[in-house]
C-alpha cells in the first residue's frame, strides 16, 4: 500500500487534472467533506 500512495503522490506531482481527479473520487465518496472541501469547485464537473 505504501508504494502505491507514493505512485500517486508522482501522479500529482506532474498531472494536477489527476489530482483533482484522485481528489474527487475520495470526495465522491463522503458528501460532507466534499460540501467542506475547497475540492468541491474542482469536482462539480464530476459529479
Amino acid at each position: 500500500m505504501k508504494n502505491g500512495i507514493a505512485a500517486h503522490e508522482e501522479i500529482v506531482i506532474e498531472d494536477v487534472g489527476v489530482m483533482q481527479q484522485l481528489s474527487c473520487s475520495i470526495f465522491r465518496a463522503d458528501n460532507r467533506k466534499l460540501k467542506q472541501s475547497r475540492i468541491q469547485g474542482l469536482c462539480t464537473g464530476l459529479l
